[in-house]
């Protein structure tokens, strides 16, 4: 099955808008919605979020060179 030119673009411009609109719908829940237990959830994920950054909080490594 061929789909001809402008019909293949207009399919792929479909699917990045409905990837837009899935992303913006959920791309950040904190949690502000839920109530307290929400808000307790969203600090837990950022907690879990900064520990494992590389630079986040924590002790401080030297450099193995010095």
């Amino acid at each position: 099955m061929y789909i001809a030119l402008p019909e293949l673009k207009e399919s792929r411009r479909q699917t990045a808008n409905n990837l837009l609109y899935f992303s913006e719908k959920r791309a950040l829940d904190l949690g502000l919605s839920r109530g307290y237990s929400g808000a307790l959830q969203a600090k837990h994920l950022m907690g879990l979020a900064a520990a494992n950054y590389a630079g986040g909080p924590g002790r401080r490594r030297r450099d193995a060179a010095h």
